[in-house]
C-alpha cells in the first residue's frame, strides 16, 4: 500500500512541474556575452526584484557581465554584438504560475530563446525551473 502511494504521490509531483526552452535554430548563445535586463512585467515589485537578484545571479555564475539597461548607449557597437536583452514575466491564476524568461537580441531585436517553467505548487518553484533551464542552455554552448 505504501508504495502504491509513494508512486502516486511522485506522479502528482511530476505532473505539477514543467519546464521548456526554445533557443533560435543555428544562434550561438556563446557569442553573447553581456546581458541587460529589461522591463519585467506582471506581478510584485517584491517577487519580481527577488526573481530579477536570482536571473542576474545565474546569468554572472555563467560569465556574462550584467549591466543595467542605462549603460546600453555607452557600449561600442561590438559590445553591442554581444548584448542580449533578458525580459521576464510571471503569471499566476488558480492552476499555478508560469515564469517566462526572454533573450532578444540587442541589434537585431530580434527573440532568440525563451525559457518557461510551470509549477502548480509555488511560484519559487516556477522561478526556479526557469533558471534552471536557462543555465542549462548556457552551459551546453562551447567556448563560454
Amino acid at each position: 500500500m505504501k508504495q502504491i502511494l509513494f508512486i502516486i504521490i511522485i506522479a502528482f509531483v511530476v505532473s505539477s512541474c514543467s519546464t521548456t526552452g526554445n533557443i533560435t535554430p543555428n544562434i550561438d548563445l556563446s557569442r553573447y556575452t553581456i546581458a541587460a535586463m529589461g522591463t519585467a512585467h506582471s506581478g510584485s515589485a517584491t517577487v519580481l526584484n527577488d526573481a530579477q537578484m536570482r536571473i542576474q545571479n545565474a546569468l554572472i555564475s555563467q560569465g556574462f557581465d550584467v549591466i543595467p539597461d542605462t549603460r546600453i548607449g555607452t557600449l561600442s557597437y561590438t559590445e553591442q554584438t554581444r548584448l542580449l536583452i533578458v525580459t521576464f514575466s510571471m503569471r499566476s491564476d488558480g492552476n499555478g504560475t508560469v515564469w517566462l524568461i526572454s533573450f532578444t537580441d540587442h541589434l537585431s531585436d530580434n527573440l532568440i530563446a525563451t525559457f518557461r517553467s510551470f509549477s502548480a505548487w509555488s511560484s519559487s518553484s516556477a522561478l526556479n525551473g526557469a533558471i534552471r533551464r536557462m543555465a542549462t542552455a548556457l552551459e551546453n554552448e562551447d567556448n563560454r
